[in-house]
């Protein structure tokens, strides 16, 4: 009687892989396990890579952020008229609720390079 299961060399049919679940109960323990050795050690081993390699501290932190970042603003949509009244709205609520100064820019032109003297 012919089967649809490939067999071994010893006629017994050959395994079709893992049994059902065993990878979810892996993975679980796993998770299980790492989280309970974080809430032991966790914050003295970041500390210790941080000061012993910190590549691999950076490349840790930056794979946790997002690849992408969408940045919305609601002043994006407003006119200059606009905005000049919400820059002197927070201006006003910096020098009279928070009592501090706003600090001041100054632009200087930047020097035309296309010139040659």
């Amino acid at each position: 009687m012919p089967s649809d299961f490939p067999r071994r060399p010893d006629n017994m049919p050959a395994s079709k892989g893992r049994p059902r679940g065993a990878r979810n109960k892996f993975c679980r323990e796993f998770i299980e396990a790492l989280q309970k050795d974080f809430q032991e050690h966790g914050a003295d081993a970041i500390k210790i890579v941080r000061v012993e390699d910190p590549s691999t501290y950076l490349r840790v932190c930056s794979s946790l952020l997002p690849k992408e970042w969408t940045i919305e603003t609601v002043a994006a949509d407003l006119g200059d008229d606009e905005l000049d009244n919400v820059i002197e709205r927070l201006r006003n609520e910096l020098l009279l609720e928070h009592k501090v100064e706003p600090a001041r820019l100054e632009f200087t032109a930047p020097k035309d390079f296309s010139r040659v003297e």
